[in-house]
């Protein structure tokens, strides 16, 4: 851990012994991203890059949390519905609804029981 006021100095002069040493082009080792993560709760991306060489693009994908816009699946395990009945003997009256959320969010579902369709369209727009 780096202490003192001096730490972005710190940091620019391992960057120096990096690249003075290096053999060839290569990623920034891992050490060295450590010591520009730690200068982020006293410096904006842009400082840090531009005293040690860096782009602050390059900064902000390795070392800042992604943004919320990404998809996220998750694996969800079949429980038993209390339907399972129902939708047996309701072979003839299925349907294939789609529903949207003002978020963006797409439910679209094939051979339902009309049914459920109304629980389904609650539990789903809330």
């Amino acid at each position: 851990m780096i202490n003192g006021t001096n730490k972005l100095d710190t940091v620019k002069q391992a960057f120096r012994n990096w690249r003075a040493t290096r053999t060839k082009r290569g990623q920034i080792p891992d050490e060295l991203w450590e010591q520009v993560k730690e200068l982020l709760s006293d410096y904006t991306p842009s400082k840090i890059g531009t005293h040690l060489g860096i782009s602050p693009i390059q900064i902000r994908k390795k070392l800042l949390p992604l943004d919320n816009d990404e998809l996220h699946f998750i694996e969800l395990e079949r429980k038993p519905l209390t339907c399972d009945s129902a939708f047996l003997s309701n072979k003839g009256n299925l349907c294939t609804f789609e529903l949207l959320r003002p978020c963006g969010s797409t439910l679209k579902i094939n051979a339902v029981p009309m049914n459920m369709v109304s629980k389904l369209m609650l539990d789903f727009l809330g």
